[in-house]
């Protein structure tokens, strides 16, 4: 799959075959819903020609209230920290928690369906893997550093 004219045209196709609502928001920029083990979580797309860098992001179904703010932004420095592309955010609009990456396509706006796949699927994971530190913050009132102590460790089967 790949699109000379415009990556969110890629994009599209992508969440086409994936059989995820969206919707087109203009030339340059995409939205749609993706179902997560934990949460259903918004995920945007915008093309920044200047920048020639596809950015995208994966908004948390969980409000972050004013007294909690602090906290989760020392929890997403810890948990930014343990990962290797992308970063969370607090996405100031909508005051929850975010996944944000882009993609830098220098030269070309071409985009390859099996390299977009493979980001989604890798920021998918780390917003599923983390989910539970931040629940732990906003819900449950834990400290940034016990939550994301619990996030990080990897279990192996089924209880």
């Amino acid at each position: 799959m790949s699109s000379e004219n415009n990556p969110i045209d890629s994009v599209e196709e992508l969440i086409l075959s994936q059989e995820w609502p969206y919707e087109r928001l203009s030339s340059v920029e995409l939205a749609c819903d993706v179902a997560g083990r934990w949460c259903d979580y918004r995920l945007h797309f915008v093309w920044r020609e200047e920048e020639r860098i596809l950015q995208f992001f994966l908004l948390f179904d969980l409000t972050i209230p004013p007294s909690k703010r602090d906290n989760v932004g020392i929890l997403t420095a810890q948990l930014n920290s343990n990962i290797y592309m992308g970063n969370f955010e607090i996405f100031p609009q909508e005051s929850c928690p975010v996944f944000r990456h882009g993609l830098l396509l220098p030269g070309t706006r071409t985009l390859s369906e099996s390299l977009l796949a493979e980001v989604i699927d890798y920021a998918l994971s780390a917003c599923e893997k983390y989910y539970p530190a931040f629940q732990f913050v906003i819900l449950g009132d834990k400290k940034p550093h016990d939550a994301a102590t619990m996030a990080m460790i990897d279990t192996v089967g089924e209880a």
